[in-house]
């Protein structure tokens, strides 16, 4: 392998290493997650990204518009800081 990401500046730090945001993604396909999961997880994961966003920035990866505005909703209507949220399209 040519590439090694080290040797390329790159690094895998802990999580307690000091950083600008914490970033998830949104789960949203039905192979992975049907709707009676989505629904038993949403809540517990809700709660994590307000508690993250209570000291950081979240920075969440969406699979399209669609998803942005499922999340918004439900982010919204669970009191979330959505100045420290920010919901990101898939990079085009």
């Amino acid at each position: 392998m040519s590439f090694i990401p080290a040797r390329e500046g790159f690094f895998f730090p802990a999580e307690w290493h000091p950083h600008v945001a914490t970033w998830l993604s949104w789960p949203h396909t039905e192979a992975s997650w049907t709707h009676e999961r989505q629904e038993l997880m949403f809540p517990a994961y809700i709660d994590f990204i307000k508690t993250i966003a209570e000291s950081e920035q979240v920075c969440i990866n969406a699979h399209n518009e669609l998803v942005i505005q499922a999340a918004k909703l439900r982010l919204l209507a669970a009191d979330a800081d959505m100045s420290h949220i920010t919901l990101l399209p898939p990079h085009k």
